[in-house]
């Protein structure tokens, strides 16, 4: 069992700390935090992104971190992109703790607002064998009609406007570490999917991370799910 675990695997939080199990046979998020071992451990699959849902039990996590005074915690990332300002809102409490460091690892195939989330921390290594991926802020369609034809052209404008400063943000981020930056600006625009290798060569992330100290975390998530069944 985790050591003062909190466990998150449905969509639905129970009294603040451990939710039941769901009865939809769709794949479950998993979200782990151990605050003995110092990780967080967040796991989405494809068809399921990140919601505000998911940002408030991260950022329950950090705080309680904060308040045991840990000063470098790990955080193991998973999963494709989601809504954008939940990201957002785990990136501004990770960015307003001065004492501890959150250090990114992503594994499996990383996406979107989950690879962006990476650049966020005080360093980023990465999983070999990992696939991370850019991608453009999109939105969507009404009632499966483009979005030029769903709205008047004015909304249109601003809609397309609003988008482009939420990929202006990204590429902040992005450019903040990642170099060359017109490399980055062209991966970008082209979301591109990097490999580990490329991905260190350009900077967003340092190195690679220890598979074996992985497979150890991954184990104690395993056993903490498996229990809370």
């Amino acid at each position: 069992m985790l050591d003062n675990g909190y466990i998150l695997k449905i969509s639905s939080l129970k009294s603040g700390k451990m939710s039941m199990k769901s009865k939809s046979k769709k794949e479950k998020s998993i979200l782990v935090a151990d605050y003995n071992k110092n990780f967080i451990w967040l796991e989405l699959p494809r068809n399921r992104g990140f919601t505000s849902f998911h940002a408030n039990g991260i950022v329950a996590i950090l705080d309680k971190f904060n308040r045991l005074g840990a000063k470098r915690v790990v955080f193991y990332i998973c999963g494709p992109g989601g809504d954008f300002f939940a990201f957002l809102k785990v990136a501004q409490k990770i960015t307003s703790f001065l004492g501890i460091k959150v250090v990114f690892v992503p594994f499996g195939f990383v996406k979107s607002g989950c690879f962006w989330l990476t650049q966020v921390g005080s360093s980023c290594l990465v999983l070999p064998g990992t696939r991370l991926a850019f991608h453009h802020t999109v939105d969507i369609p009404v009632s499966g009609k483009s979005i030029e034809r769903s709205m008047s052209q004015q909304d249109y404008f601003e809609r397309m406007s609003r988008l482009m400063r939420i990929d202006a943000i990204q590429l902040m981020y992005f450019t903040r570490r990642g170099k060359p930056i017109s490399k980055v600006f062209n991966l970008f625009d082209k979301k591109a999917v990097l490999t580990p290798k490329e991905a260190i060569r350009l900077g967003l992330c340092e190195k690679y991370y220890s598979k074996n100290l992985f497979e150890k975390h991954k184990h104690f998530v395993d056993v903490g799910i498996n229990n809370a069944r």
